[in-house]
């Protein structure tokens, strides 16, 4: 029986149209989860093999890297045709080393490591594309001279994902609490701030070749912790010059890290013209952004991922299937995510008239009422997620703007504070 199997490192929500992809082409899903996720996930899709790991490791690559490579060895040994994607950060080394020792394709070990240490891939890319200035500090203690003369500069952890972690200092002050607070915390990268919009710039990549491209507009709460609330995919239709510079910036970083067959997303902002690199991971990206992708042309990109996963690569998909609409799409299609106002207890979240609107395609809540809510200093605090669908981008501008409305999470005290 010669069925293809895909195993899939980690299987968030975000994952779950991989796996509605798989059941739809026929090909059996091998999975590694922790023992509670899976028990979710088993009622709801055939799963043909699986490996745990604790939770207490979820935030370690070898955790992920055991539990992988013992499930991949299972497969290998049946003989039938198999490949391997990772899901999201903490994913990506177990992945490469599975792929790379199984021959089996994916972006490469070297690429994978870039992704996952953030001065591994500044020092590459250094001289190659624009970047900010940077040092890399055992500790934020350490870095502390270099901060005081590289105001204003943003510190990150080396194998953060989103957020964070992320701080912006513009103080000497600043600097003097970041060090009180955080000191011990590293190893970290420091960087020079770099003012202008931020955007991220997705593509399939096969053969070390960008395809299915675009461009992604992002909207961050405020310019301290960059916590994204707002994504506005397919961009290029508004910013074409911006996309050539994205894609000839990407071409650069994708020779440099030695990318082969993946799908990237890289994270710049705009000055002057040009893009400049903030980082670039070899995952599908956050935020349900490969989906609003997916609405937004019409193809089912992780139909397409899965495919280059299997070694049958092809720029061509299946239409997306949560959607009845011939290619292309009409309008404009973003993500967003909200945040509550000030500390406090969730709840409820008021998504009113939306619930009747045909252009709030998805939307969730991420955590349960009666969780602590904080306003936002990294992705995990955030309390919502939309996926909507607008006519034009001016009407997706006012869209998200709604929904972003802090009066939508009510917090416990809501009345107290208003008799106030």
């Amino acid at each position: 029986m010669n069925t293809p199997t895909i195993l899939l490192i980690g299987a968030g929500v975000m994952a779950e149209p991989y796996l509605d992809a798989a059941v739809r082409n026929g090909v059996r899903i091998a999975l590694v989860e922790t023992r509670e996720r899976l028990e979710a996930l088993t009622s709801r899709y055939p799963i043909h093999d699986q490996e745990t790991l604790p939770s207490s490791e979820i935030g370690q690559d070898t955790g992920w890297i055991r539990s992988a490579l013992a499930l991949a060895d299972r497969l290998a040994a049946a003989g039938v045709p198999w490949g391997c994607l990772a899901f999201s950060e903490p994913h990506v080394i177990a992945a490469s080393l599975v792929q790379d020792l199984h021959r089996l394709p994916g972006p490469g070990t070297r690429a994978s490591m870039s992704s996952r240490n953030k001065a591994l891939q500044r020092t590459q890319l250094d001289n190659v594309v624009a970047q900010p200035t940077f040092i890399l500090a055992g500790k934020v203690a350490d870095a502390e001279p270099w901060l005081r003369a590289h105001l204003p500069a943003v510190v990150k952890p080396v194998d953060g994902m989103g957020s964070s972690g992320v701080q912006r200092v513009t103080t000497l002050s600043d600097i003097d609490e970041l060090v009180s607070t955080r000191g011990g915390d590293g190893p970290v990268l420091c960087e020079q701030y770099v003012a202008g919009q931020e955007y991220s710039f997705e593509a399939l990549v096969i053969a070390g070749q960008p395809v299915l491209t675009n461009l992604t507009h992002k909207t961050t709460q405020d310019q301290v912790h960059f916590v994204e609330v707002a994504h506005r995919v397919g961009f290029e239709s508004s910013d074409p010059t911006l996309a050539q510079e994205a894609q000839r910036t990407l071409e650069l970083v994708i020779g440099r890290l030695g990318i082969r067959d993946s799908v990237v997303s890289m994270e710049f902002r705009e000055s002057g013209g040009r893009a400049v690199v903030m980082e670039t991971m070899v995952r599908m990206p956050g935020d349900h952004i490969w989906e609003a992708i997916a609405r937004a042309r019409n193809v089912d990109l992780y139909e397409a991922h899965l495919n280059l996963a299997l070694g049958r690569p092809s720029a061509c998909a299946s239409p997306f299937p949560y959607q009845a609409q011939p290619h292309p799409v009409a309008g404009r299609f973003g993500t967003c995510f909200l945040v509550a106002p000030r500390q406090g207890t969730l709840r409820a979240i008021n998504w009113g008239e939306w619930t009747q609107s045909s252009d709030l395609l998805r939307h969730g809540e991420r955590i349960s009422p009666g969780t602590p809510v904080r306003p936002a200093e990294s992705s995990a605090d955030r309390v919502a997620y939309a996926i909507v669908r607008a006519a034009d981008d001016e009407q997706l501008t006012a869209w998200l703007r709604d929904l972003l409305d802090p009066a939508r999470v009510i917090l416990n005290d809501d009345d107290e504070v208003k008799a106030s």
